[in-house]
């Protein structure tokens, strides 16, 4: 076989062969050398053509199978849903699958949770796999179960400088309706002589689709201090309309320009 792979699979007629030969195969392969060395790819090519798909039937080729398909998954929900929400300013997002599946923004891109009956019982599990693989972007993954089913959030807010992060940051420097509440209402407040607004939770008129990390962000990245009254939770995004204050102690650029 190795002499001349090519002339031994023509020799072998029928449909490829599978999990019996590839088992053989495998353990001569092992048994005729003294120590363990990788095949050439032209070997290795033709041993993976003669053989046919090489299931083997093990645990081991499952995961491996489950774990391609999670990270393929990932890739295409971070494309399609994080990004465009990032490249809006936001830091956060949450998606929804109801017991009576309809609403399925868990299961279209992660087929898993579609079956929801199963996932009261296998849901933390299939969650930490989720979360392992959400971690390498730098995001940070919760769910949890509601009457009507369950939610899951995706955060980004963590400095970091993988790409969700930079894209947010850089979209809230340049939010188009910054200018507004700058000059609406900071710059009235300067004009009278105060270094701060009590009414920093106007910002939430302005920026409504913003929640609360990303507002704290969008703040930080045009240098001001701010104060809430408590940090509100993140499943309570609401709560976050009671920002006390924003101050600039050490004055306020007269242009928005400088900021």
């Amino acid at each position: 076989l190795l002499s001349d792979p090519v002339a031994a699979k023509d020799a072998m007629s029928g449909p490829p062969l599978n999990a019996v030969e590839t088992r053989w195969l495998i353990v001569n392969l092992v048994a005729n050398r003294s120590s363990p060395r990788r095949l050439p790819f032209s070997v290795a090519r033709a041993i993976s053509d003669f053989v046919g798909s090489n299931h083997l039937g093990t645990l081991a080729e499952l995961q491996q199978l489950a774990a391609r398909a999670l990270q393929r998954q990932w890739e295409s929900f971070y494309d399609t849903k994080l990004l465009s929400a990032a490249r809006t300013g936001l830091t956060r997002i949450e998606i929804h699958q109801d017991w009576s599946n309809t609403r399925k923004e868990i299961s279209q891109f992660f087929p898993a949770w579609s079956d929801l009956a199963h996932m009261e019982e296998a849901s933390d599990y299939e969650f930490g796999k989720l979360a392992e693989v959400a971690q390498k972007s730098d995001c940070e993954l919760c769910y949890w179960q509601t009457t009507q089913g369950f939610t899951m959030s995706v955060s980004w807010f963590r400095p970091s400088e993988l790409q969700l992060h930079v894209v947010a940051k850089e979209a809230l420097a340049r939010h188009p309706r910054w200018i507004a509440f700058f000059e609406e209402v900071l710059v009235p407040r300067a004009n009278r002589g105060s270094s701060f607004t009590g009414n920093g939770g106007a910002i939430y008129k302005y920026f409504p689709e913003l929640n609360w990390k990303s507002v704290e962000l969008l703040l930080e990245g045009k240098g001001f201090s701010y104060g809430a009254i408590f940090p509100p939770p993140e499943e309570e995004p609401d709560i976050a309309r009671q920002i006390a204050r924003i101050s600039w102690p050490d004055g306020i650029p007269q242009s928005a320009t400088c900021l």
